[in-house]
C-alpha cells in the first residue's frame, strides 16, 4: 500500500503519486456560515405554540403563539434575525432577534 500511494506514479494523476496529490492540495475543512448567510426552512408549530431552529450549533425555541398550533410556517433566518410567516398567506406572524445566551425567544415587541 505504501508503494502504491507514495512511490508508484499514476497516469491518471499526470505521473504523480496519490500521496503527493493528497498532501499538496488545500483542504476544505469545516465551513462556517457567515453572519450574512440566509437560511430558509419550513416547520409546523407545536401544540405549545413553538418552533425550533438551530442557531450557533444549538437548538433554539421561538414562541409563535398557541393560536398557531398545528399551522405550517416558513422561517427566514438571516444572521441573528428570524422572520416567521404562515405558509399559504405569507402573513408575517413573528419577528425575532436571537440571543446566543437564551434558548427561548419571544416575538419582538412592535
Amino acid at each position: 500500500m505504501r508503494i502504491y500511494n507514495e512511490e508508484r506514479p499514476h497516469s491518471a494523476l499526470n505521473g504523480k503519486t496519490p500521496h503527493y496529490i493528497y498532501t499538496t492540495q488545500p483542504k476544505l475543512g469545516s465551513v462556517a456560515l457567515s453572519e450574512s448567510a440566509i437560511r430558509f426552512r419550513t416547520d409546523k408549530v407545536d401544540q405549545e405554540g413553538k418552533i425550533t431552529i438551530r442557531y450557533m450549533n444549538k437548538i433554539r425555541h421561538l414562541g409563535i403563539g398557541r393560536g398557531y398550533a398545528g399551522k405550517r410556517v416558513y422561517a427566514l433566518i438571516s444572521g441573528k434575525e428570524v422572520t416567521v410567516m404562515l405558509i399559504g398567506s405569507g402573513e408575517i406572524i413573528g419577528e425575532y432577534i436571537l440571543d446566543p445566551n437564551k434558548n427561548y425567544h419571544a416575538r419582538k415587541q412592535q
